[in-house]
């Protein structure tokens, strides 16, 4: 086979094989599969409602159960075309709700609708229909394509796996359009490559390719750019900005870079210990953060100005066993403004001004 077109039926033969398809025999091909439980419609794309994740830990026999709180109920709406940044420190929870939205895990409670359907207990037909319009691009590109197959192969095995397993050519059409669009030129020259024969950012792109190859209407972002050089970041970022604008895709960005969420996203949320602690539109929130978590990310930012003094952080620590969350407020044990009172419940958010919420029982009150 050659990078030329699949002008041999050896592709079309073992196409099942070399795309490792595992779709139903029912299903069928190209644009014309069955939309099966989910339809797109007009309204939000994504409606996630009082989502929980809770992990059942392991103890002696007998003994109270105990659990990790992994994501102890958030709520957010995504707009078609809309990019959304959720910010947050490592272990905050922000990837644990990627997977819950995408079906990876089930939620322990919560809606997931997309495009108005329920789709937090879906199984089966209807699950993999949604899956068909909600991809993933994940943070480590290397691991998330299989090292056997090539570029070719990999961009092509969701269409195998919808369906388009007996049409090599439309196939092999989509696949260039996909790498064309994820800036992979020109695209022979990559076709009959492995993960290996790349760059990181060219197999960043790939995984790109592989997301939109089946024109989803959501697409989750997960840390896209972290294990990039920062040469190359802006160019993949500016490639999400542009299949946004092509494609009008909707668009969740997980990140713990605020440069990285206020160059693509219209507007941020704050995740602290499973929890929404802050939330408003990108430059709102940038320009005057509220939460004294948000704050205190800010303040960590490198700026690049030698002559700019580093002030001290107003937060130590580290973020507090989901296990044994503190009770009331789960950021007080690192708050500078913390009082008795922070433990009694925890902070709902609250609109402090038009379209920025907070969740911080003092900044409800006006004392900070």
């Amino acid at each position: 086979m050659n990078g030329n077109g699949p002008e041999g039926e050896a592709w079309a033969a073992d196409g099942k094989d070399k795309a490792m398809v595992v779709g139903d025999d029912e299903l069928k091909g190209g644009d014309e599969v069955e939309k099966e439980g989910v339809q797109k419609t007009e309204g939000n794309v994504l409606e996630v409602e009082d989502l929980k994740k809770y992990y059942k830990l392991k103890g002696e026999l007998f003994s109270k159960p105990r659990y990790v709180k992994a994501i102890a109920g958030v709520s957010f709406n995504i707009k078609p075309g809309e990019m959304m940044g959720m910010v947050g420190e490592t272990g905050c929870g922000k990837t644990v709700v990627a997977r819950l939205i995408v079906r990876v895990e089930d939620p322990t409670g919560g809606a997931i609708r997309f495009h108005g359907v329920d789709i937090a207990k879906m199984k089966g037909k209807k699950l993999r229909q949604f899956r068909k319009n909600a991809q993933m691009i994940f943070q480590d590109p290397y691991a998330s394509l299989n090292p056997r197959m090539t570029v070719l192969q990999s961009v092509s095995e969701p269409l195998f796996n919808y369906g388009m397993r007996k049409e090599p050519e439309k196939v092999y059409t989509k696949v260039v359009k996909a790498l064309e669009d994820a800036g992979l030129l020109p695209v022979k020259e990559y076709l009959e490559r492995f993960p290996h024969e790349l760059s990181g950012g060219e197999r960043q792109r790939v995984s790109i390719a592989r997301a939109i190859i089946l024109k989803p209407s959501f697409i989750i972002a997960d840390e896209p750019v972290s294990m990039l050089d920062v040469s190359i970041r802006a160019g993949i970022m500016q490639l999400l900005l542009s299949l946004r604008e092509e494609y009008g895709i909707a668009c969740l960005l997980i990140t713990h870079d605020f440069s990285v969420a206020r160059y693509v996203c219209d507007n941020i949320t704050v995740m602290y210990l499973g929890r929404f602690v802050e939330k408003a539109e990108t430059e709102e929130l940038i320009q005057n953060p509220i939460h004294p978590y948000t704050k205190a990310l800010l303040q960590a930012v490198p700026v690049a100005d030698p002559t700019r003094e580093k002030e001290e952080l107003p937060i130590s620590g580290d973020i507090p066993s989901p296990i044994d969350t503190p009770s009331g407020c789960v950021f007080r044990t690192r708050c500078p403004y913390a009082i008795d009172s922070c433990a009694d419940s925890m902070p709902e958010l609250v609109e402090m001004r038009p379209g920025h919420k907070v969740a911080c029982h003092r900044v409800a009150r006006g004392e900070i």
